[in-house]
């Protein structure tokens, strides 16, 4: 379902703000991005980063800044969908980040389901992931 210009907007502005609290390393800023309950759902990288619960994403977020110096993470192929208070975007991006004088720098997708609650879009589940790098182009496999 095709989204209303106003719910992509409103999916930009959110992707926004979390972008800009998780490059200043802002624990609330990010968790204010996220549904606040026991059901959302954060996918990570790594093999251990599947994250339930409000607890959880603030664990991995924790996580996440105490291993970087230095973080930006940047977005841009937004693509979203949805109506009636659910929405779902996916974009591909970079993350860049400094740890112990190491820079780490690799494409990402993100995609994810927010949902209007109240006033404000939230992030009830969200999955970013690195493209293989040892896949070649035009290869499934």
């Amino acid at each position: 379902m095709a989204a209303s210009q106003e719910t992509v907007a409103a999916m930009r502005r959110m992707l926004d703000r979390f972008v800009a609290a998780y490059t200043a390393k802002d624990l609330q800023g990010v968790l204010d991005c996220f549904d606040g309950g026991p059901d959302g759902v954060l996918v990570g990288t790594g093999a251990d980063e599947w994250r339930v619960g409000a607890s959880e994403v603030r664990v991995q977020t924790e996580r996440d800044f105490g291993q970087a110096d230095d973080l930006s993470l940047e977005y841009h192929d937004l693509h979203v969908g949805g109506g009636q208070g659910v929405a779902w975007f996916a974009a591909k991006g970079t993350v860049r980040a400094r740890v112990a004088n190491d820079v780490f720098e690799s494409a990402i997708r993100l995609t994810g389901v927010a949902t209007l609650q109240g006033q404000a879009w939230k992030i009830v589940q969200s999955h970013l992931s690195f493209p293989a790098a040892s896949q070649e182009p035009g290869r499934s496999f």
